[in-house]
């Protein structure tokens, strides 16, 4: 290229060629400038530091993650959206884990700007506009929906690790068991709650 046509887009489109191939953070700005057959120094024409990129791409994994949380859930019934969700999940992060790496750096890149603290929010909305369907206190959803997250990031860094692989229970299988587990969970906390809300309301009748 020898920087001629050299861009910030161009640059995050040899960035993620190399996500691909040598794994998110494995790579150094040299063998970026490298892949682009321009000096190092060319880069920092169009970024002032490697961060730049990494937000980027954070961007364009979280962009993709969300949209194909939303497809996953729209038009279904809120445990149908649940059960997709957390299954395209899953399937997203086995099918592009150097990606998802990217998003799980997002707060490290955060400096207090904005705009990269939106991009970190986007993976959450979808769960979250699943979780509201439950009749539950706003603390409750938002722990739900934290605690969810939380154990599919865990399961899913443990496989991808390569535990899980040598007993009887098939993977699947586990992964179905903490879904149904996790909707019984709020399926049992929302009749808690409504109760709890019956039980207030008629007392207060009464007074």
């Amino acid at each position: 290229m020898k920087g001629k046509g050299l861009s910030f887009d161009v640059i995050v489109q040899a960035a993620l060629r190399l996500v691909n191939e040598k794994g998110y953070g494995k790579f150094s700005a040299r063998e970026l400038a490298s892949e682009l057959h321009v000096k190092a120094a060319s880069l920092y024409n169009h970024l002032s530091s490697m961060d730049e990129v990494n937000i980027e791409i954070a961007k364009i994994a979280s962009e993709k993650l969300n949209s194909l949380l939303q497809e996953a859930a729209e038009n279904k019934s809120r445990d149908q959206a649940f059960t997709d969700i957390c299954r395209v999940y899953r399937d997203f992060v086995k099918k592009n884990y150097q990606l998802y790496l990217a998003i799980l750096d997002m707060p490290s890149l955060d400096k207090g700007d904005a705009a990269v603290t939106e991009i970190g929010r986007e993976s959450v909305i979808t769960f979250r506009k699943v979780i509201d369907r439950f009749e539950l206190p706003e603390v409750d959803k938002v722990n739900y929906t934290r605690s969810i997250r939380s154990l599919l990031n865990g399961f899913l860094q443990m496989e991808m690790a390569g535990y899980f692989s040598s007993t009887k229970v098939k993977m699947e299988d586990s992964f179905s068991f903490i879904i149904a587990q996790q909707l019984r969970m709020l399926e049992e906390a929302e009749k808690e709650h409504l109760k709890a809300a019956k039980k207030t309301r008629k007392k207060a009748k009464s007074e």
